[in-house]
């Protein structure tokens, strides 16, 4: 992709705090669509080191503007032309550039966790000049390459971004909203992508060496002639058909295991006798990236046990005590956990969606027993992923539920006492007679009270 640059512009403007105001000022007006208002054009400037936090510059166009080393935390740039613009090392928490053109920008080193980039462009770009000849050459300050190497875009939304061809090596983006997005031909070498949401993403020969997709939810996407050599897919959510593909094959997704599956009656023998001895005796499961998708595990002792990044999709799990355990990263789809001890369980960024967790218990619990000393452990399903999943009459007391969703989740009843709910969702939710006390609300999302 080209932009034409400004033929008589051949280094970047330099402006004063005062006319740097009157910028501000009238594009202020102009958003407001007050007389005497301006669209602000920084193109060419070298703003860097500036503090531009929290200004609407929605717009603004910032064409090759050197933004380098700049505070825009909270700045909303929605729709703003950043194409070739320099973000080097910007620190922009909660950033909106959602439908901004920034194609050939290069965000090297910057910081914009949980910022909004939903519908952004940024694919390759580079500025085009005339010369003396009437022919078109590409025109740049000094040698900048479009790239987000080294970025922090943990937990941002990136719904619907335009990334291919992207240089997006050793970038965080744990956590990040990736849905649909257009990613042909990315390299995300050596990415953390833990916990990012990639459903419908279309990342067709992109190269995914060395990446860390652990818990990452990929239903739905693309990965035709993709490079997953090394990537870490442990507890990535996935569609059937994943498990044939030729791209991951020689990856270390949880997968069916005969030999497993007859040893594991032996091994949950082994769990009880550990457990009923406070660990004196016996073995303590680990069942991690184990793949026991369908089982019928019903009034089973998993209590302690170690199942992070199982595969127990559609799972019967009915009354089965799985107190202490940890299954962080476990994919729980429609599995049924109706009235089962689940106090002091670790579901951080389990996917339970359309799950039935109904009567079920997530209380506080003590340690003693297993030999733990005094220690209590707390129900912890932060980042969970619960939408439609049935807590119908669950009791949910002082359990962690920070960026949980529960979108059109049914918690009639349910029992949400001193909770930790900061930024759960609740789009769609049933909260009949559901109880909040004491629970921590903060900044909770589409809670209708």
């Amino acid at each position: 992709m080209t932009h034409a640059a400004d033929p008589a512009q051949t280094t970047w403007r330099k402006l004063s705090r005062a006319e740097l105001d009157r910028v501000f000022q009238a594009h202020a007006a102009f958003r407001a669509a007050r007389t005497g208002g301006k669209r602000a054009d920084l193109s060419y400037c070298d703003l860097s080191s500036t503090d531009l936090s929290g200004r609407d510059l929605s717009d603004a166009n910032l064409t090759a503007t050197r933004l380098r080393q700049c505070r825009l935390v909270g700045t909303k740039l929605h729709n703003a032309n950043l194409f070739a613009s320099d973000l080097r090392l910007v620190i922009g928490h909660g950033i909106d550039l959602s439908l901004a053109d920034m194609r050939g920008a290069c965000l090297r080193g910057a910081d914009l966790s949980d910022g909004k980039l939903h519908q952004s462009d940024l694919r390759e770009g580079q500025l085009v000049r005339t010369d003396t000849t009437g022919n078109l050459v590409q025109f740049r300050f000094e040698p900048l390459a479009s790239e987000m190497t080294a970025a922090s875009l943990a937990r941002a939304d990136l719904t619907q971004a335009r990334l291919s061809t992207a240089f997006v090596v050793q970038a965080d983006l744990s956590d990040a909203i990736l849905k649909n997005i257009k990613a042909v031909r990315t390299d995300f070498r050596s990415s953390l992508l833990v916990g990012a949401q990639l459903a419908g993403a279309d990342l067709s020969h992109a190269n995914l060496s060395g990446a860390v997709l652990r818990g990452a939810s990929l239903i739905g996407a693309e990965w035709s002639g993709a490079n997953f050599k090394g990537a870490d897919l442990a507890g990535a959510v996935v569609d059937p058909a994943a498990y044939t593909s030729r791209e991951l094959a020689g990856s270390n997704l949880a997968r069916p295991d005969p030999g497993l599956l007859d040893r594991l009656p032996q091994i949950l023998a082994s769990h009880e006798e550990w457990v009923q001895s406070g660990s004196r005796s016996g073995t303590r499961a680990d069942l991690s990236q184990a793949y026991l998708a369908g089982r019928d595990l019903k009034r089973t002792n998993l209590a302690a046990a170690v199942l992070n990044c199982a595969v127990l999709v559609g799972a019967n799990l009915t009354e089965a005590r799985l107190a202490m355990a940890d299954v962080a990263y476990a994919d729980l789809r429609r599995a049924t956990l109706v009235c089962a001890d689940l106090r002091g369980v670790n579901f951080d960024h389990a996917m339970l969606e359309d799950a039935d967790l109904s009567g079920a218990s997530m209380t506080p619990v003590s340690g003693s027993g297993v030999s733990a000393g005094d220690r209590t452990w707390q129900a912890r399903l932060d980042r969970a992923k619960l939408a439609r999943a049935k807590l119908r009459n669950t009791v949910m007391r002082g359990v962690r539920f920070a960026d949980a969703d529960f979108t059109e989740a049914d918690l009639t009843g349910a029992d949400l006492s001193g909770a930790i709910l900061h930024r759960a969702r609740f789009t769609g939710a049933k909260l009949d007679g559901t109880k909040f006390e004491g629970a921590e609300l903060h900044s909770a999302i589409d809670l209708k009270l």
